[in-house]
């Protein structure tokens, strides 16, 4: 064999020291770059080996270039050091941190090969950042230098510069139609992966409406080009104004009804990125046609939060007499029918022998349809109830939207939502044959009944909703206003911060989803007069 030199020596010994120096050989070959004193460990391997056999003769292995000549094999995982510019080096709006981390911490825990450096340059006029800008470079210096270049480059420029790292595409398409700008985006960002194929379908669609509005106002789609929405007509009106005004009248879910401010604000996001494509990437000398104040976004926070309902004592009231006298309600529903394919006419009655139970479970737990058709008897937990009662117990419950979008699976990983059986939660639940199936494996909502679980909760979603528009004909009640009354009516008793930490750990959510602003204006018997104990009408 080409190590085996000194034929006298021990064969185990020639062997051992032939293998190690045939991996150093591999490890050299396969990566030259040294990221953290291997050098010093080899050596210490060494010095173990001539501690456990004296005879044994070891040629230096490690040169005096040795950290630029090993390979990282004998470590875990690379800790890197986060991109920093120095006090010195310290340029106004220039910050330079790991965008895998997503923090600025001072190490990084991840291999190598996913280091991805974050570029934000921030000045008086421009915000911009580059993702990923400098993936694959772990020279501080040449990274630092790029980015004060582009930094540089951005300033004199104006915009956003063209990365200095990505190569340019060799394909170059004089795009002069807003149709080709849509099909040359759409290929770019399936090319590069830039988008998901659900998002890509999505993008489609709206290009497509665009296009559609074109063809309503008697223009080819094919033909419009890119610097003619905000040119008028013959008849004085803008392609921008035409469609601004379908936008505004894009179908809703439910018939006659038109679509929300946020679906409005999700086309604009879509065609400003189409034209900020344009500009920056295909480098087109236009402006922005989305920028006008025709196409600004509407406040959606607002709008939802002017759509929290809650129901009220005396709407309950009517609801639970019609349904613990056994009233019917049937409704005539027309259908396509998948067996006999063709539309047919069917009478539905919405009245379950367990809507009633479903729905005060849904009030007093305050939790969401799915959790309330699938919590057991076995899920309450009495180890703070008063004694000889289930008062004061908890209902532990996965919080299974949370669990199914996060895709948690392990039980000891899942989101556990707490709700303490109080009074009406009580009475509730001794209603519904506590005494009979406590301890028992059987669900508490409709226990025995022959429907499947999810059949249960679409029975109850649809029967209260049907059942309320015979109580308040004006409002439009869905189940999960159940929840919103719950949360609300917590909040006036235990404050907004308690109330939204049980159910959403932060306030946001709460405050802009679930929360009625109108249950937390003080009463006449809190707040009287003006001045206390004088009547403003005496003075």
């Amino acid at each position: 064999m080409e190590y085996f030199r000194k034929p006298l020596r021990c064969f185990l010994v020639e062997f051992l020291e032939a293998l190690e120096k045939r991996q150093l050989r591999e490890i050299r070959r396969q990566n030259p770059i040294d990221h953290s004193n291997r050098s010093e460990r080899l050596r210490a391997l060494e010095a173990k080996m001539l501690s456990t056999s004296p005879n044994l003769v070891i040629q230096p292995i490690a040169s005096k270039n040795v950290q630029e000549e090993l390979n990282p094999a004998f470590t875990k995982t690379e800790i890197l050091s986060h991109l920093t510019l120095s006090k010195k080096e310290a340029v106004p709006g220039l910050f330079i941190f790991c965008h895998t981390c997503l923090t600025k911490k001072k190490k990084c825990k991840h291999p190598a090969e996913k280091e991805a450096y974050k570029l934000i340059i921030r000045t008086q006029s421009i915000n911009v950042s580059y993702k990923k800008e400098f993936n694959g470079i772990r020279d501080e210096e040449v990274a630092k230098s790029l980015a004060k270049e582009l930094r540089r480059i951005t300033i004199a420029k104006g915009s956003k510069q063209t990365s200095l790292t990505k190569p340019v595409q060799n394909e170059v398409r004089n795009i002069i139609h807003i149709s080709e700008l849509m099909k040359d985006h759409l290929d770019y960002q399936e090319k590069n992966n830039d988008i998901i194929k659900a998002s890509l379908k999505t993008k489609r669609q709206r290009y497509d409406f665009m296009l559609n509005v074109f063809k309503e106002n008697g223009y080819d789609p094919s033909t419009v080009m890119v610097d003619q929405l905000d040119k008028s007509m013959q008849n004085g009106y803008t392609l921008l104004k035409k469609l601004s005004n379908a936008l505004d009248n894009i179908p809703g879910r439910k018939p006659g009804t038109s679509s929300s401010q946020t679906t409005r604000n999700d086309y604009i996001t879509t065609y400003l990125s189409l034209f900020k494509y344009a500009i920056e990437t295909r480098e087109l000398n236009i402006k922005n046609p989305f920028k006008n104040k025709l196409m600004k976004k509407g406040n959606v926070r607002e709008e939802i939060i002017n759509k929290i309902k809650t129901i009220y004592e005396g709407e309950l009231k009517r609801l639970f007499d019609m349904l613990r006298s056994g009233t019917p309600l049937k409704k005539k529903l027309t259908y396509f029918s998948k067996t006999k394919n063709k539309e047919v006419t069917d009478t539905k009655n919405y009245y379950q022998p367990y809507l009633l139970d479903g729905i005060r479970l849904g009030l007093a737990l305050g939790l969401r349809s799915q959790n309330i058709g699938e919590v057991k008897w076995s899920d309450i937990d009495l180890d703070e109830a008063v004694e000889g009662s289930i008062r004061n117990g908890i209902i532990h419950v996965f919080d299974i939207k949370v669990n199914n979008q996060k895709k948690i699976t392990r039980d000891e990983s899942k989101k556990v939502l707490d709700v303490r059986i109080n009074d009406d939660i009580m009475d509730i639940l001794y209603d519904m044959g506590y005494e009979k199936y406590k301890d028992s494996q059987h669900y508490i909502l409709a226990p025995t009944h022959k429907h499947d679980r999810e059949t249960i909760m679409k029975n109850v979603s649809k029967g209260f909703h049907h059942y309320m528009k015979e109580v308040s004909s004006s409002e439009d009640f869905q189940f999960k206003d159940l929840r919103k009354t719950q949360i609300s009516r917590e909040g006036i008793a235990l404050g907004k911060e308690r109330a939204s930490k049980r159910v959403h750990g932060g306030m946001r959510t709460t405050e802009g989803h679930y929360f009625d602003r109108r249950l937390f204006l003080a009463s006449a018997d809190d707040n009287p007069t003006v001045f206390k104990g004088v009547r403003l009408a005496k003075l």
